[in-house]
């Protein structure tokens, strides 16, 4: 086996033909069968150039043959493939099988350890295998064959492009400052070296050049180019979908990019927004340490390091990826978009998220529910989306706080609560009006938010439990801190009437917030029952191991089935998540998952409520609807109840399921708002996809 060796590979003239391979033979055998087409031009070599990634265990390649100039030839694309300083190695003998050690697949694997150890940045411009000598001159002596592999070196073009663009933005000199430090990088061959520079490059860019969107330029130009297989699918698929909200539900339906991409129309104009996919993503998904999750989420051996390592890289690099999803709906728009950053795992995010500016034209909304929805969220105002921002675990020793956002409770009720908590070794903080009395409510609006901001501003209060339903929690949506719990990430939990107060902050905030047990259940006046309590504690004291099962299975009825659906969760009592629809506090229902419970619930309003959810476009873009199992409900038959959701939500596609154990049921599971779950009803499964704590 040949050493790993670095040159500069000149511009080469192909003729190509594009092939779908199982393996070296079909490319070998491929060649055989083109070569005498293309004998007489034949300048070199015929290569096989990798488009893409295997899928169904075909790998999708370009049989290339070198010519001296561009000419034409019938059956055949001609192409130029740029120069390129390439990483090499050389294999002598077969392409399939050989001694141990010794075979082609040991050969690449060499190359590929020479890039991981070293850390260098491969490019993707595609790999190339170079045909030396095969069965044309050795016949069946295939020990005697000579590959050449050649993956392209990326630095390269990210330096070129760094300086091109900082130097249109803002001059020479600027670039100079910027680039001080580059002149031997490519040649060192020394990864750590290259990402400590990087770093420090990209913290003088952002001194140099003012305001997000114009380093955002810079970077975009940085990314990877050779999106030959996703613009293929897209540009199929876009063919084939010509509507765009259809065409982006189908790609996460299908897996089509791999990312998960969805469309927002809550602000005054609409984006797509995309959450990329982990690098690794069996090892994303073992991943317990929200560091190291991080860390096999990144593409980029660059930064990847560092945020395992905890460092602070800045924001402006992840620009450099949003570049890709430039080239990727150019092929769509027709037009290069402009694509802003709305999450990175950089700052402590599980991953990145990035919105693409939709160009005009491309949503018609005038007569569909979808855009009566849209121009209703503009018209109440611009909301961006926010990270997730997730509290710290509850540890003994920490402060519970117990607040009434919405009925009365009596003394005796907050005693045993405070006990409750005690016992488990937590210290508990009253809010001051707790046992207040207005009417049927706990005090006026005002009495019950300033308490609801005492304990969101106190840095000792690590837990936040609501200690009733009943009514009036709505009055505290404009009146709440959430700037306070925003900044203190803290534990928010309750049930029932309290839901809107949860999906509000949640929504505003991007902190999850638990919809479980009232405070009414740990103070003994409602069942609290083990089930409850063990589908409780783990979610806010438990580093849970994920993917995360919830209990769902006894007893769920499969109303719609489909493929699996994932999304962030929000939802609640039924009449809760109607009072946010149309107010600034309302949920981002595009890509969720909603669950709705049913308490004290007659039919006929049943049918009401879910047809105010339809006509105001709540499920336009649901991912799946979750209905829990109806409590106090009277005359309730499940197949009228069912038959009910399911007419009320004909004519969308997503699964739905009933009689869930969540809300007012006694056996109960808690569920954090804004975490992203899976329902998979062929696997009658519900899961939590990533940790609501850290």
């Amino acid at each position: 086996m040949r050493e790993v060796v670095v040159k500069e590979v000149g511009q080469v003239h192909v003729l190509a033909v594009r092939r779908t391979v199982a393996g070296q033979r079909d490319v070998v055998e491929a060649i055989a069968t083109l070569r005498p087409s293309v004998a007489d031009v034949l300048a070199g070599p015929p290569m096989g150039l990798v488009l893409g990634f295997p899928k169904d265990g075909k790998l999708p390649v370009e049989i290339a043959f070198p010519t001296r100039a561009p000419i034409s030839r019938e059956g055949f694309a001609t192409k130029t493939l740029p120069a390129l300083r390439m990483f090499t190695i050389t294999h002598a003998g077969p392409l399939e099988g050989g001694p141990e050690g010794e075979t082609f697949q040991d050969t690449q694997r060499k190359l590929s350890s020479f890039l991981r150890d070293r850390k260098l940045l491969p490019g993707d411009d595609p790999e190339r295998f170079l045909y030396h000598e095969g069965a044309e001159t050795h016949g069946d002596r295939t020990d005697r064959y000579v590959t050449e592999v050649q993956y392209p070196d990326h630095l390269p073009i990210w330096l070129d492009a760094l300086e091109a663009g900082t130097e249109r933005a803002a001059g020479k000199a600027a670039a100079a400052r910027v680039m001080a430090g580059s002149e031997d990088l490519v040649s060192a061959h020394e990864g750590e070296r290259t990402a400590a520079w990087v770093h420090g490059a990209i913290g003088r860019l952002d001194r140099e050049v003012e305001g997000e969107e114009g380093r955002a330029s810079i970077l975009n130009a940085c990314a990877h180019r050779y999106i030959v297989q996703s613009a293929d699918v897209l540009r199929q698929a876009w063919k084939e979908t010509p509507d765009l909200r259809t065409l982006v539900r189908r790609i996460t339906d299908e897996a089509l990019l791999g990312s998960r991409y969805w469309i927002d129309e809550s602000g005054p104009e609409p984006l797509l927004l995309i959450e990329r996919r982990p690098a690794r993503a069996e090892a994303y998904a073992k991943a317990t340490d929200p560091a190291e999750k991080r860390y096999q989420a990144c593409f980029c051996p660059l930064v990847r390091d560092a945020i395992r390592a905890g460092k602070k890289v800045s924001r402006t690099f992840c620009h450099c990826s949003g570049g890709w999803y430039v080239q990727e709906w150019e092929v769509v728009f027709g037009k290069r978009p402009r694509v802003d950053l709305v999450r990175t795992m950089l700052e402590g995010a599980d991953s990145c998220v990035f919105a693409v500016h939709i160009p005009e034209g491309f949503l018609q909304t005038a007569s569909s529910t979808a855009g009566r929805a849209a121009r209703r969220r503009s018209a109440r105002g611009s909301r961006k989306a926010v990270p997730m921002q997730r509290p710290r675990l509850l540890k003994k020793g920490d402060v519970v706080g117990i607040v009434s956002t919405s009925s009365p409770v009596t003394p005796e009720a907050v005693d045993e609560m405070r006990r409750y908590f005690e016992e488990r070794g937590y210290r508990v903080k009253l809010a001051p009006n707790v046992l207040a009395r207005f009417g049927f409510l706990a005090g006026s609006a005002e009495v019950r938010a300033n308490d609801l901001n005492l304990l969101l501003r106190d840095p000792d209060v690590r837990m936040i439990v609501t200690a009733s339903g009943g009514a009036g929690a709505a009055h505290l949506l404009p009146l709440a801190d959430y700037d306070a719990l925003a900044a203190d990430p803290k534990i928010v939990a309750g049930l029932s009437n309290p839901s809107v107060l949860l999906n509000a902050m949640t929504a505003r905030t991007g902190v999850p917030t638990f919809h479980g047990p009232n405070g009414v259940e740990f103070g003994g006046l409602a069942p609290l029952t083990e089930f409850t309590e063990t589908n409780f504690w783990p979610l806010v004291r438990d580093d849970l191991r994920l993917p995360h099962a919830f209990p769902v299975s006894e007893g769920m009825r499969i109303v719609r089935p489909g493929p699996a659906a994932e999304g962030p969760l929000f939802g609640g009592d039924l009449r809760g998540v109607q009072l946010l629809i149309g107010t600034p506090w309302e949920p981002e229902w595009e890509g969720a998952v909603l669950f709705v419970e049913l308490y004290e619930v007659e039919l006929f309003r049943l049918d009401a409520f879910l047809s105010h959810l339809r006509l105001a476009g709540v499920f336009a873009g649901l991912r799946a609807l979750l209905v829990g199992r109806p409590v106090e409900c009277d005359a309730v038959d499940v197949e009228t109840l069912d038959d009910i959701v399911l007419r009320s939500c004909e004519g969308y596609g997503f699964p739905i399921v009933t009689d869930v154990p969540i809300g007012h049921t006694d056996d109960k599971i808690t569920v954090p708002l804004g975490c992203r779950v899976r329902l998979d009803p062929s696997r009658r499964s519900l899961e939590l996809l990533e940790s609501p704590t850290r």
